[in-house]
């Protein structure tokens, strides 16, 4: 697959996002501890908002907390810095998807 345009998609575009996801919400040594872990309070949140997502009806009422808000928040920053810098994939001005 070396010296492929599918290959410059997977490491220009995909791989990038799939390093920040492992950066932002790592699963190892998540275990049992008290008080949880900021890595912890990370992927509750994001799994909270694909909760939401898979269940519509009554995912919609589900709580966010501001912290959890500001988590997401950021990784959405993040996510935006990632993007190429060619006129399609523009999206300097794009706001924050409202959550319902």
């Amino acid at each position: 697959m070396e010296g492929t345009l599918l290959k410059d998609f997977y490491d220009g575009c995909i791989q990038n996002v799939i390093d920040l996801f492992k950066k932002r919400f790592p699963l190892q040594n998540l275990g049992e501890k008290i008080p949880i872990t900021e890595q912890q309070q990370r992927m509750a949140a994001f799994t909270n908002l694909f909760a939401s997502l898979k269940n519509p009806e009554s995912g919609s009422y589900g709580f966010i907390s501001l912290k959890e808000h500001e988590y997401l928040k950021q990784f959405y920053e993040e996510l935006k810095l990632l993007t190429s810098k060619t006129f399609c994939a523009r999206n300097d001005d794009a706001p924050l998807p409202h959550i319902r």
